[in-house]
């Protein structure tokens, strides 16, 4: 069984998208769909309780897989919670 490794980007987009790593492992593992890209990712696509989940990863020489990014397709992006406190704070500052 191949190891998954992740760039920070990706840590940072699996959590903001709210994309758990069983979600990428099966998405690698047990694609709908997959299309290799010509710097050499390879970019899976599966669909997971509705949503349809892409990781592109780069394969390593030993077999593994360096994951680059992660997103579901269609949904956009949450506001981070802090973002969001600020928004707040700033509106109630202004009454």
């Amino acid at each position: 069984m191949s190891k998954i490794t992740m760039t920070h980007h990706a840590v940072e987009r699996k959590w903001q998208r709210r994309i758990s790593q069983g979600m990428i492992k099966k998405t690698i593992r047990e694609p709908d769909g997959k299309k290799h890209e010509a710097d050499g990712d390879t970019q899976f696509h599966k669909i997971i309780n509705g949503r349809k989940v892409h990781v592109v990863a780069h394969p390593q020489r030993n077999g593994d897989w360096l994951i680059k990014t992660v997103w579901v397709d269609g949904e956009a992006d949450p506001n981070p919670l802090w973002k969001l406190l600020v928004q707040v704070g700033v509106s109630l500052y202004r009454r």
